[in-house]
């Protein structure tokens, strides 16, 4: 991943405009996957892309991953409000579980609210990835609340039967 980011961070130099931007956010990402938390946000910037839902999620992202909570939340709201459904419902879904995942401790029920959005945009729209993300984060956020969720089950099933045997492994180990 470090080298594969140095190969792109030298093509980055002679990319322009429209690419350039598009560079920078999937850099951004990349950052993010290898835990480098200001390389992303430095990318995001250089992105130029401020109003782009995008460019919030990435943002959200990397201050979650280094501990900047507040700012976090911050940033996947503004995703939110940013996104549109017609446009890039992916990126909706993501914003929505973000906000869901950073609100399980301090607001259960806007947690909830937040997966529960995120899996009707993902079902509306075939994004089973998403789906089985937002129910697996509503399942676990109804596991605050009580002993088990029978939709930890249910996002297990529906990652099987969509071949994503990560996400299945993670319901089945949630008690799913």
């Amino acid at each position: 991943l470090a080298r594969a980011l140095e190969v792109a961070a030298t093509a980055l130099d002679s990319s322009t405009g429209e690419d350039h931007a598009e560079l920078c956010l999937l850099l951004a990402r990349a950052a993010i996957v290898a835990r480098r938390w200001s390389e992303a946000d430095d990318y995001v910037v250089r992105a130029g892309r401020p109003d782009d839902a995008r460019s919030s999620v990435l943002l959200a992202e990397a201050a979650h991953g280094a501990g900047r909570i507040d700012e976090a939340i911050e940033h996947a709201n503004e995703a939110v409000e940013r996104s549109r459904p017609d446009q890039h419902p992916e990126v909706l879904c993501e914003a929505l579980c973000i906000v869901g995942r950073l609100g399980r401790l301090r607001d259960p029920d806007a947690s909830a609210a937040a997966f529960r959005r995120a899996s009707q945009v993902a079902a509306e729209f075939g994004l089973r990835p998403w789906r089985v993300e937002a129910e697996f984060g509503l399942g676990t956020a109804e596991s605050l609340d009580q002993e088990s969720s029978a939709r930890i089950s249910s996002a297990r099933d529906l990652a099987l039967d969509s071949g994503l045997l990560m996400q299945a492994g993670g319901a089945e180990v949630a008690g799913g």
